[in-house]
């Protein structure tokens, strides 16, 4: 993409390669984002778009997810998931989580080996995963306090990308369960967090907890897609 985009507007660049692209993207679309000529992010908007419209298309969920070499490098490529279903994604999600860490453990053997090195460099740059997942559990148990304000109880596959929020294939599913217990000692839920896959577990309401009290619209049942939450959040 950088290459093909870069040289569009170029009287180098190859129209039938660029035909071909367009192909392969479903329309032009993607020449407005090389219509200056090659820019740092524009293959990353572009991956952006594809994956949204690839959803829209589909009637699918999508997740792009940049593939690089190392830390702060370039994308390599975009993995672009798909899914109708809730489960494709708490999956997705956990799965890439499991994989970052992985990543980071075996880039930081590799360098240390390769470098002798006291601290290598995959090491001073990884985010520190306990305390990821220490910002993300109280985040994740405050979006779930949001959730049960409708009163009724879920499950949490139910509403994945809620309740993961930003942290979505950044932390594994067990940081959902230490969410979970975390409202239950603020008595947000009855639930203790225990028992049942976590995907499965389901979250009773409890007592008022506070939070913002801002809600969005829920969409009607009929306009809603598979994997779209019916409850409402902050």
């Amino acid at each position: 993409m950088r290459r093909i985009g870069g040289n569009s507007q170029s009287a180098k660049g190859n129209e039938r390669t660029n035909e071909r692209l367009d192909e392969v993207c479903g329309g032009r679309w993607w020449r407005d984002f090389f219509a200056d000529g090659y820019t740092r992010d524009a293959d990353d908007k572009v991956a952006a778009e594809y994956s949204r419209l690839l959803g829209d298309r589909t009637g699918m969920s999508t997740v792009s997810v940049p593939v690089t070499k190392a830390p702060g490098q370039k994308a390599v490529y975009n993995l672009v998931f798909g899914t109708r279903s809730n489960h494709g994604l708490w999956a997705f999600g956990d799965a890439h989580a499991r994989a970052r860490d992985t990543w980071w453990e075996g880039l930081e053997l590799t360098e240390e080996a390769e470098d002798n090195a006291l601290f290598a460099m995959a090491t001073r740059q990884r985010p520190d995963p306990d305390h990821v997942r220490a910002r993300a559990v109280p985040a994740m148990a405050a979006t779930l306090a949001e959730l049960l304000r409708s009163g009724r109880p879920f499950k949490l596959v139910d509403c994945t990308l809620q309740v993961f929020g930003e942290h979505y294939g950044q932390v594994p599913e067990t940081v959902a369960r230490q969410a979970v217990k975390h409202l239950h000692g603020a008595a947000g839920t009855p639930s203790e967090g225990k028992g049942s896959p976590v995907h499965k577990l389901e979250a009773p309401a409890g007592q008022t907890v506070t939070g913002k009290g801002i809600w969005y619209q829920v969409r009607p049942a009929a306009a809603r897609r598979p994997w779209e939450c019916d409850l409402p959040t902050a």
